[in-house]
């Protein structure tokens, strides 16, 4: 497991100035991902959804929808049915991020990149795993790094706590939760400290054939 300070040298040596050197490194990331290509299909569809704000402080309290109608998630699977690469797609038709994942048996390594005129190196994390399941996430990006720890129940995901980590000094940012129903997942949650929530997922989100 590499340390803080090993994956923001890794990080910033993938986000030096050199626009080569980026390229080089998105071109190299995507030719290992190819070689497992086994099939694709969207998803998720990332529109139609709402997210909401509510809360806040009294007199102020925010609520506001968002209610889009094109784009979804494609994503690019290997062998064994895992996803190896996902990129967004908007409603003309334009890739606007793309991340790969690379596994190996105790870890799964993600790099993320968007796209403005060319692909940038955007976030780089790490998921160590334990019974298969992710245990934490660590992540390097433009605001910092941080720490997601992965609560389960019997095996089910119910919350993330999430940690923004400066200097070695932890503090918390958010918890996501996962709420359930006889279906399956229904909505996903950020409650932040101040008492806003999010909702981020509704499950009238169906995958886009």
């Amino acid at each position: 497991m590499m340390t803080f300070n090993e994956m923001k040298l890794k990080f910033e040596n993938i986000k030096v100035n050199s626009n080569q050197a980026n390229e080089d490194f998105y071109n190299l990331l995507a030719s290992r991902a190819v070689c497992h290509k086994y099939y694709d299909r969207p998803v998720l569809s990332l529109f139609p959804y709402e997210i909401e704000y509510y809360g806040g402080k009294p007199g102020k309290e925010i609520k506001q929808p968002y209610d889009k109608t094109n784009g979804y998630y494609k994503c690019f699977f290997d062998g064994d049915g895992r996803i190896i690469i996902s990129e967004g797609v908007n409603g003309k038709g334009v890739v606007i991020n793309r991340q790969f994942l690379f596994y190996s048996p105790d870890i799964i390594e993600s790099y993320y990149f968007t796209k403005v005129g060319a692909f940038k190196a955007a976030n780089y994390s790490v998921l160590p795993l334990k019974k298969g399941l992710p245990e934490k996430l660590f992540n390097i990006g433009p605001k910092g790094q941080s720490i997601w720890d992965f609560i389960y129940d019997e095996g089910v995901l119910k919350k993330i706590e999430v940690n923004n980590v400066t200097d070695d000094d932890y503090k918390k940012a958010k918890d996501v939760h996962f709420l359930y129903g006889a279906s399956g997942l229904v909505e996903i949650v950020y409650d932040y400290l101040n008492g806003e929530k999010q909702s981020i997922y509704k499950n009238k989100l169906k995958s886009k054939k």
